[in-house]
């Protein structure tokens, strides 16, 4: 295997021991992305922050809810990983797509680091 990047994430048992790591920068960031937009608020010591801060948005009833979590992961990749472009995000709830439960909200983010693309999908349960 190459030099790891850094940790895989969500956390896995490696198949050398310890935990599974990414070895492919657009799969590094790709994670870091995904850990930034799951946190949210208050959940990082000294970096009160750090995060998109998703949970508030989501229980909110509101209209906008796409663009307010565009607006929201924007936001926070400017501040925390400015050097991912973001190409375009996509929100999907029930009312946009019907596999999406009612209690859920599927995030598609495409982005590039470095002219190289990549895609991540999060589902975000209320």
């Amino acid at each position: 295997m190459a030099n790891p990047i850094n940790i895989a994430f969500p956390l896995r048992k490696g198949s050398q021991g310890a935990f599974e790591t990414n070895a492919e920068t657009i799969q590094a960031v790709a994670d870091d992305l995904r850990i930034l937009i799951l946190t949210n608020h208050n959940e990082r010591v000294i970096h009160s922050d750090f995060g998109a801060n998703l949970r508030g948005i989501i229980f909110e009833q509101s209209d906008n809810i796409g663009q307010q979590i565009t607006d929201a992961i924007t936001s926070a990749v400017d501040k925390w990983m400015p050097f991912v472009n973001i190409i375009d995000i996509i929100v999907r709830d029930e009312r946009t797509d019907p596999t999406v439960k009612s209690n859920e909200i599927k995030v598609e983010l495409r982005f590039s680091v470095n002219q190289i693309e990549g895609v991540l999908q999060i589902p975000i349960k209320a």
